[in-house]
């Protein structure tokens, strides 16, 4: 089970409302004073790239601190999407990232990071995507490079320009889990799926970069078993 807060800190440009999400009720995180530190110790968000400042009413300022089911914040903070953009495109985008939001995994002290790991390019996560890519191999699979590959020394990365995604898994097969797996949308286990295509074509040299292409293929193929088809 799953728990979210709404913590206020200080971040850039002043006071900023951070949404988190944790395993279990833990109220040191509302002890936190930091954005920075909130973004690099727990799984968080800046409310502010879900909803605008200009929306937030006592509706929000009164959640502020309280611990929330998965169930309640979510339709908390989709009821503002939709009230704050109305029926504009942008709803759709906000939604889905908040899904993403909630489909990550609480960040547990011992345990191994459960892949894939997908990180949505928002707001709140386009620097420190920048700077993971900056530090690996990287190579565009497909013209205008759309998809591109970025191989770190123990794990990989899928980005997709189009859907403004990331999706990190190990080289090693192993390191895949099922439920991790299962969670995976339809358009995230098509991304890889091609991306595999794509690597092969490539014939890149790389040997990291056929590993990552046999374990495209598998993630795929265990998504493909849970989803029964």
């Amino acid at each position: 089970m799953a728990y979210y807060v709404i913590v206020r800190v200080a971040g850039r440009g002043g006071v900023r409302l951070v949404a988190v999400k944790l395993g279990k009720v833990e109220r040191r995180v509302l002890r936190v004073r930091r954005e920075a530190t909130l973004l690099a110790k727990y799984v968080s968000m800046p409310l502010d790239s879900l909803i605008p400042d200009r929306c937030i009413d006592d509706g929000i300022a009164g959640n502020i601190g309280r611990f929330m089911g998965e169930w309640e914040f979510a339709s908390l903070i989709a009821e503002y999407i939709r009230r704050c953009f109305g029926d504009g495109g942008e709803v759709s985008n906000k939604l889905a990232e908040l899904e993403s939001f909630t489909r990550r995994p609480v960040k547990v002290r011992g345990k191994v990071k459960r892949y894939p790991a997908v990180i949505y390019e928002t707001y709140s996560t386009r620097n420190t995507l920048l700077a993971m890519f900056a530090r690996s191999d990287a190579y565009c699979l497909d013209r205008g490079c759309l998809v591109r590959l970025h191989l770190f020394k123990n794990t990989f990365c899928i980005y997709s320009a189009y859907f403004r995604k990331a999706v990190f898994l190990p080289y090693d097969e192993q390191g895949i889990d099922p439920t991790a797996t299962s969670n995976m949308s339809y358009d995230t286990a098509r991304l890889l799926a091609r991306s595999a295509e794509l690597i092969e074509a490539r014939g890149l040299e790389d040997g990291r970069a056929r590993k990552a292409a046999e374990t495209l293929r598998y993630a795929v193929a265990v998504w493909r078993m849970m989803e029964g088809g």
